[in-house]
């Protein structure tokens, strides 16, 4: 065992030189996506950083974990690049740009944060987790007792990209073995590269994971796919390796859908075997600018009760509304309608009672124009970042400002926040046991920007305590000031923030753990935006009770739609239907009822329920409803053709619940 702990962790301290030719592989695919890097730049690098003391005035304690030169960390969400144990040491993984040129050497690294000593236990440098070529675009998940899995996609010099998982032969010992979910295949015979894996575990052990295809052009849609896995380890408790279930298809992995956006993201539930797996899908499946599809999306999720084993339908949660592309009123702020669409993040969590909470991007979205006298550019920035519950099934506000754009001084230019980027967007959850508050951490631009017009990013956390209904006005908490028109080197941006899934305690006080790459030069370099730096990651450690408890006053909530603000001329529509006040069955209509009726039924809580006919002798007739429901009102159709005249019970059931009518089939 000690020699086979030695030769791996001589193989992962050595650091591979070498860059595999891809172009020849990737030609076809999106250029600038930050997966392969096709193009082949090296790009100009910062003269002078900072002292790595940058922080002016953080709340709460910060550590480096490591650096990169590669800024760009992740396309949409992040999952989480943070986890916490119980014994309190802090995991964290990112992804390592070893030289300024894009297409040097790439790397997933790992650090653990040892509370005995304050100190990371690989120093400011981290332990390299993959063995191949090139690796990036990691998260990570941890089991309570340490045990950490990092999951990142992987290149070698003959295949195509893939998603992969490692996990550690000793518990913070920063020694990994890595392992792939099974290939899948084209009919041509070439690798489907399924990427960009986000990851979780569940209470037994077991791994899920969902990943991204990497698509042949921007015209073609992605397709999203589950695996799952099982970590095995020996006699002794060493970590071998992780085992993959096949889980469908010829190839091993789950067809849960497809997107146009890199975004996908996965939970396991801390109390069941519950996993929840959301998306965002396109609104409107028609040609044109591929990136439209980056932020015409609704909010899609399905959700397995059994550990992934089966997965429940395809859930659309947002549904907005579609525009009206006639409209013969010329009132394009009518015509419109909802005027929101989402980004490619979202982030998903159990809450300690198991019911689902997201966490999305919205942008504005004018598909007819009329979008006023700020003009067409200064509204692609304007965001926000929403929240929803399974338990309540209601939208509200965490953090938005759609008025809020900043233009240079002395400047006819915009000042931008990048390709892909939105002023607000990341939303990253944590629980907090003890309280049961709702934390959500994001990035936000603000009014800085670099010499380039690359605007700068601070990290935010909102709190709810009340379960998400309503949230508290959002503190700065890493508050990093990098003035105006700073050169590179100087440009102080915080981004691709992420949060542990839970507050832990220390001699009584709770706290967040806050993860973040913090960018020298704003903009991002494999975007060609601004100049190459060597950045440091920070873990943060934020106390629960520096967090600002004082609401927000919005004018958006509970209804996500249009500014009423900025357009008060726009119509208001709800989306959804209100929540249920109770479990509840309503008497059919009509009754008596000749072949058919309706039967209505309302759910204030997720359920598992159902809804079963029966006659006068007790004998099931028909079952119109079984299996989970979420919050909401249901309508039911009953077909009594078959049956003869007669009277009839509809039965509701729950686990812990029964309601009964009577109705009168009369022919």
């Amino acid at each position: 065992m000690l020699l086979r702990i030695v030769i791996v962790s001589l193989l992962l301290a050595a650091q591979t030189l070498a860059s595999p030719s891809l172009i020849e592989q990737t030609q076809f695919r999106r250029p600038l996506d930050g997966m392969h890097d096709p193009i082949s730049i090296t790009p100009t690098v910062a003269t002078h950083t900072p002292p790595r003391s940058h922080l002016d005035d953080p709340i709460g304690a910060a550590y480096i974990a490591g650096y990169t030169w590669y800024d760009y960390q992740h396309n949409g969400s992040a999952g989480k690049m943070i986890a916490v144990d119980d014994l309190g040491f802090v995991h964290v993984v990112w992804m390592n740009g070893l030289t300024p040129t894009l297409s040097g050497p790439r790397h997933v690294f790992y650090n653990v944060w040892d509370p005995s000593t304050r100190l990371f236990r690989f120093d400011t440098v981290g332990v390299e987790v993959d063995v191949v070529n090139r690796a990036g675009y990691t998260c990570l998940c941890c089991l309570p007792s340490g045990w950490c899995f990092p999951a990142f996609h992987e290149i070698t010099s003959d295949t195509e990209p893939h998603s992969a998982a490692a996990m550690d032969y000793q518990r913070y010992l920063g020694a990994f073995t890595m392992t792939e979910p099974p290939w899948c295949w084209d009919p041509w015979g070439s690798t489907l590269p399924y990427v960009w894996p986000k990851i979780s575990v569940g209470t037994d052990s077991t791994i899920h994971m969902v990943s991204t295809e990497s698509p042949m052009s921007q015209e073609n849609p992605y397709r999203i796919a589950y695996s799952r896995a099982d970590p095995t380890w020996d006699s002794l408790g060493a970590g071998i390796q992780i085992e993959w279930d096949v889980v469908g298809g010829d190839c091993g992995f789950l067809l849960i859908d497809t997107t146009m956006v890199v975004g996908a993201n996965i939970a396991a539930s801390k109390t069941s075997d519950r996993v929840a797996l959301v998306w965002m899908r396109a609104v409107e499946w028609t040609p044109g600018p591929a990136a439209r599809y980056n932020w015409d999306n609704d909010v899609w999720m399905t959700v397995s009760e059994d550990g992934g084993y089966n997965w429940g339908p395809r859930i659309n949660v947002t549904s907005f509304a579609q525009p009206d592309m006639i409209c013969e009123g010329g009132d394009t702020l009518v015509c419109d309608r909802d005027t929101f669409r989402v980004h490619t993040d979202a982030e998903v969590i159990f809450d300690a009672n198991d019911n689902i909470h997201l966490a999305f991007t919205t942008r504005t979205h004018f598909a007819l124009g009329g979008y006023g006298i700020r003009g067409p550019f200064t509204w692609e920035m304007q965001s926000g970042v929403w929240h929803w519950s399974e338990d309540r099934r209601e939208y509200t506000p965490i953090f938005n400002d759609y008025n809020f754009y900043y233009t240079a001084p002395d400047s006819q230019q915009l000042a931008h926040t990048g390709n892909w980027q939105l002023n607000i967007q990341r939303p990253s959850l944590a629980l907090d046991p003890l309280t049961g508050y709702l934390f959500c951490s994001l990035q936000h631009y603000e009014a800085e920007w670099s010499d380039q017009l690359y605007r700068m990013g601070d990290a935010y956390i909102s709190v709810s305590t009340n379960n998400g209904r309503t949230w508290s006005v959002a503190t700065n908490v890493t508050r990093t000031d990098g003035g105006q028109f700073a050169p590179a080197g100087q440009s102080l941006s915080e981004r691709d923030i992420t949060l542990a899934d839970r507050v832990t305690y220390e001699d009584g006080r709770g706290y967040l753990h806050l993860f973040y790459e913090l960018d020298y030069e704003a903009g991002a370099v494999v975007q060609e935006e601004g100049v190459a730096t060597l950045n440091p990651f920070f873990y943060q450690r934020v106390p629960v009770d520096s967090i600002s408890l004082t609401p927000t006053v919005s004018p958006y909530w509970p209804v996500l739609h249009v500014d009423s603000t900025g357009y008060p001329e726009a119509v208001h529509e709800p989306i959804g239907t209100p929540l249920p006040d109770d479990f509840a069955l309503s008497q059919n209509w009509p009754n008596p009822f000749n072949s058919s009726t309706q039967i209505e039924f309302s759910v204030k809580h997720a359920a598992v329920l159902s809804v079963r006919v029966y006659d006068v002798l007790g004998r099931e007739v028909a079952t119109l409803a079984d299996g989970r429901h979420l919050p909401g009102v249901y309508r039911v159709s009953f077909d009594g053709r078959s049956l003869s005249s007669g009277i009839y019970f509809v039965q509701l059931r729950s686990e812990s619940a029964k309601l009964s009518r009577k109705m009168v089939l009369l022919k």
